[in-house]
């Protein structure tokens, strides 16, 4: 999505001479036909373009030719409108060049050489001139590029000799691009937020999500403004299922703010606007320097080039390695000061007022990103709250039930202090027995719910489950309940895929089946409605129905408070990109570190809905 361009020598030259009068346009030769370097000299590669646009080509090799729109010439000097062929060969190589003999002398002095090509343009098999108005505009790819090269101009005999003449200084002016074809993330940050995806509503990854995950980051995390702690779903009988008083009523957020590390990436979308466009900013230059300063995960680095537009690049570098003291990118920065990249060759007049408008519109930026993610809070605040009361108002009806249950066994009490229910000896018409569903096609469904509800008393309980696969009354530690003694009761499960639902309902006698087994079937609403409705006459806390209706409820928060989670995971990892653990601050100041792999967390139905 974003490319890198490795290009560094930069050239820009008329490759045929011209008279000041009138043009004649010499024949080219790439080499002669005697040539015994004629079968290994680097292929030529052909393009055909149109004269009347501009046109950018990209050589096998990586070198880069730009031609304007009336870029070339006639024999006339009238400039061309019909259909240019392009010959490029590149010999980059030193293979290359030894199998195309082209030794790097000048009048018998070696040369130290960067990379070498040919080229050439026709029109329907006549010769062309460059346009001195409008020349030919040319990027060799290198590793590293040198201060002080020249471009030669290449003159080949019949023995396949090369003599190289007329050196013409390359130019060190920078040449800005359009700034919005430019990488300004950190390096990876575009691949990791592809890994990601699916990812909130977005099914892939495209450059406006990329860029406002990014901009994001302008908080740490997602949890320095949030006031409402996530609450607990896991709700239960409190005499069966909980196993500890000390559980928690609430999920905890960390909401203490931990130190930002890494560029501001307010300080990126500042940069990344129109105003800075035909400035050094706008420069493959500076964009291979932002790439190390992400690295070195300082902002104050890149405010030393946004407040010093009007200089010249190599003098920005200097101060940045003299700043970068006894770091490891310190040498980087003294490289590229040995570039000499100046400034732009006819810089904006309104280059010094850029900085007044830099520093308005980054604070703008950060407010605009604050606004935003305190709307998002106040959302998230909101919804949290309204689960709150959901969970309050499903635990008393659980409460509820219970009591009305244990008030169903004689618990009339007159007076206070402890109670213990127990076996004793006195013959009661309850006794503690075990009960579990087993349910055999589990793997189909997301999620399953297992009631058991004792007719005698008009009373419902729903079954706890570790695997969902295997349901039980009591809890982990305890698998058995108070029931009546060889009465009749219905066992009923019910388990949901995507939009369909499936049950199935198995009468049996307590104490004389601990288990029961189901294979659940599909089952439309209406009919699971019908199978229900001779129950709904029991008090509301013991209607099927309506527990069906909160945990539907209940499932959604959960669905919300994992959409949550996995966004917080997968903005940790993007934390972990944008501000690389191989920098030389965060190498020796980390105290922030993401250990946990994002994992597919939600294994839920995407568009889930309350069914009852």
């Amino acid at each position: 999505m974003y490319k890198k361009y490795l290009y560094r020598l930069v050239i820009i030259f008329s490759l045929f001479s011209i008279s000041q009068c009138k043009p004649h346009p010499e024949t080219v030769v790439k080499n002669h036909d005697k040539d015994p370097f004629k079968t290994t000299i680097a292929s030529s590669h052909i393009f055909h373009i149109n004269a009347k646009k501009d046109t950018v080509l990209i050589g096998q090799k990586g070198t880069v030719l730009v031609f304007q729109k009336g870029s070339f010439l006639d024999a006339n000097a009238n400039i061309v409108t019909d259909n240019i062929d392009i010959e490029l060969a590149e010999a980059l190589t030193l293979d290359d060049m030894l199998l195309s003999n082209l030794t790097t002398t000048s009048w018998g002095q070696f040369l130290e050489t960067d990379g070498m090509i040919y080229f050439n343009a026709t029109s329907e098999g006549k010769q062309l001139i460059v346009n001195s108005e409008k020349p030919v505009y040319i990027e060799i790819p290198t590793k590293e590029r040198k201060y002080g090269m020249s471009v030669y101009k290449g003159i080949r005999d019949k023995n396949g000799n090369m003599d190289w003449i007329n050196p013409i200084p390359i130019q060190n002016y920078l040449l800005p691009v359009d700034l919005f074809t430019l990488d300004f993330l950190p390096n990876g940050f575009a691949e990791a937020v592809e890994k990601e995806m699916p990812f909130r509503n977005y099914e892939t990854a495209n450059e406006k999500l990329i860029d406002s995950l990014y901009y994001s980051l302008y908080f740490e995390t997602g949890n320095e403004l949030i006031e409402e702690t996530l609450p607990n779903l896991d709700l239960k009988e409190t005499y069966y299922g909980n196993e500890s008083a000390s559980e928690p009523d609430s999920l905890p957020l960390d909401s203490k703010k931990p130190p930002i590390y890494g560029v501001d990436p307010a300080v990126i979308k500042t940069i990344k606007n129109e105003k800075f466009q035909n400035t050094l900013l706008a420069t493959r230059q500076f964009e291979e320097r932002l790439q190390k300063i992400f690295k070195i995960c300082r902002t104050d680095i890149i405010d030393i080039y946004t407040h010093n537009l009007d200089k010249n690049l190599w003098e920005l570098d200097s101060i940045v390695a003299s700043v970068l003291d006894d770091n490891i990118y310190q040498e980087d920065f003294e490289k590229f000061a040995l570039q000499k990249w100046a400034s732009i060759k006819e810089p904006n007049k309104n280059l010094k007022l850029l900085k007044r408008f830099y520093e308005k519109r980054l604070k703008t930026i950060k407010n605009q990103l604050t606004n935003q993610r305190n709307k998002a809070v106040k959302a998230f605040n909101k919804k949290t709250k309204e689960s709150k009361k959901l969970v309050k108002e499903y635990q008393k009806l659980l409460d509820k039930r219970e009591a009305y249950r244990m008030t169903g066994y004689g618990f009339e009490m007159t007076s206070t202090g402890w109670l213990n229910i127990d076996r004793g000896v006195i013959p009661k018409d309850w006794d503690y027995s075990p009960l579990e569903f087993i349910v055999s096609n589990t793997d189909t469904f997301d999620r399953i719910y297992a009631y058991v509800i004792y007719t005698s008393m008009k009373s419902l309980y729903r079954l706890n489950s570790a695997d969902s696969k295997t349901f039980y009354v009591g809890n982990e530690n305890r698998k058995e309940m108070i029931m009546p003694k060889a009465e009749k009761a219905i066992g009923f499960v019910v388990g949901y895929q995507n939009e369909q639902v499936f049950s199935e309902l198995i009468e049996f006698e307590t104490n004389a089946q601990s288990e029961l087994k189901f294979e659940l079937k599909k089952t439309s609403d209406k009919e699971i409605k019908k199978s229900l409705t001779r129950f709904e006459n029991y008090q509301t806390e013991n209607s099927i129905l309506e527990d069906l209706r909160y945990v539907d409820d209940v499932f959604m928060e959960k669905i919300r408070q994992d959409k949550w989670e996995h966004e917080r995971m997968v903005m940790a990892l993007l934390r972990e990109v944008s501000s690389p653990v191989d920098s030389s601050f965060m190498r020796y100041n980390r105290i922030y570190q993401i250990d946990m792999p994002i994992d597919t967390c939600l294994n839920k139905v995407k568009n889930a809905k309350p069914r009852f």
